[in-house]
């Protein structure tokens, strides 16, 4: 996740085609959670966590963002999504980013779905990738 907005990881001129963000259901600073295996699995050891926190990148490029998380998430992806909006809504200057919060969903069933009788997350993943493009 660091990658699409930290400027120093980017091609000269930021060049590269993305155009935006979809943010879903993660732990976007892994230094505020309590350490274990899950974690350190998708952020290598406790000692980089607080490098690895994706706010000390938001200033970076700054691309629409998608964010998205399900109503059924841990509560560590919810109460994650809620800081990650308002630190998107402050960066933009008030302009908070697309959310969705899925109903009804978990972290799982939340892509598994798409292609499905339940519309609402393709629908709106369609809309965002539309209105950057």
């Amino acid at each position: 996740m660091q990658e699409i907005l930290d400027g120093r990881l980017q091609p000269a001129g930021g060049n590269d085609g993305v155009v935006g963000a979809i943010l879903q259901s993660a732990v976007f600073d892994p230094a505020s959670e309590p350490p274990g295996p899950n974690i350190e699995a998708y952020f290598g050891a406790r000692a980089g966590w607080a490098e690895r926190s994706l706010y000390t990148r938001l200033e970076g490029r700054k691309i629409p963002v998608f964010l998205v998380y399900a109503e059924l998430d841990p509560k560590a992806f919810r109460d994650e999504a809620e800081k990650m909006r308002a630190a998107l809504c402050k960066r933009n200057g008030g302009a908070c980013p697309r959310t969705l919060d899925l109903a009804g969903h978990n972290h799982i069933s939340e892509i598994a779905h798409l292609g499905s009788a339940d519309e609402q997350f393709g629908r709106e993943l369609l809309n965002f990738i539309r209105s950057v493009r």
